[in-house]
């Protein structure tokens, strides 16, 4: 499905969902530019479909998040998604594709059978009358709500700062931070974004084990395990 920027689109989301307004806006940054993002002070419900961590299922390698029970933000490979599915009861009605052309990420789409969108630029969303905003970066896509940043991957956004520049601020990181490894140079750029987020909690998912131990020594760190659901 393709959606023009600066365009309101209604689509059917599913038999029994509401339509589910979309509004794709050109946002391109630039020095000094900024967002003007309010918390709105609610909360925001998150539920892995997969995690490194165990929980109500084992543990694999991927992501995809549940986000408030109606929008899927990435959906893990298809055989852990099918495994959630198997366990939970879940209804979502619109998916948002956060690291493209990767199996591990948007395997389990098909599982849902819903309208998915595969984001080309900046968009806000409005789905059951909550606003989300898709960041959309070179080779990934962030979700923002509510003052929570969900990162897919973070490997190509949050070492270089871009949220920050963006003018973001946010009091959660769910997700992946874009630490490797192989990589542990990257600690110092990471840590130095959080800061400038604000950042005061973290939900470590899809996070290489090594940086969620150094995250653990300065931020209130959760391990969202597979198929567990926490409230921020």
């Amino acid at each position: 499905m393709k959606y023009s920027p600066g365009k309101n689109v209604n689509i059917a989301a599913n038999p029994r969902a509401d339509k589910i307004l979309i509004r794709a806006l050109f946002m391109t940054p630039s020095p000094g530019w900024f967002i003007n993002l309010n918390y709105r002070g609610g909360v925001v419900k998150v539920t892995a479909l997969c995690s490194e961590h165990p929980g109500e299922l084992e543990p694999s390698h991927g992501f995809g998040m549940l986000v408030n029970g109606h929008l899927l933000f990435d959906s893990c490979a298809e055989e852990a998604a099918f495994r959630f599915v198997a366990r939970r009861q879940v209804q979502p009605v619109l998916g948002v594709v956060g690291v493209p052309n990767n199996s591990r990420h948007t395997g389990g789409f098909a599982l849902f059978k819903i309208p998915v969108i595969q984001p080309t630029s900046d968009m806000i969303l409005r789905v059951r009358g909550v606003e989300y905003r898709v960041f959309s970066e070179s080779r990934e896509n962030v979700l923002y709500v509510d003052g929570v940043v969900i990162s897919p991957c973070g490997l190509f956004t949050i070492p270089y700062h871009k949220l920050s520049q963006r003018g973001v601020k946010a009091r959660c990181v769910v997700g992946g931070l874009g630490g490797t490894a192989h990589n542990p140079y990257l600690l110092p750029r990471i840590l130095a974004e959080l800061r400038l987020l604000g950042v005061r909690c973290i939900v470590a998912v899809h996070t290489a084990p090594q940086l969620v131990k150094e995250l653990e020594k300065r931020f209130n760190v959760y391990k969202l395990g597979a198929g567990s659901t926490l409230e921020l």
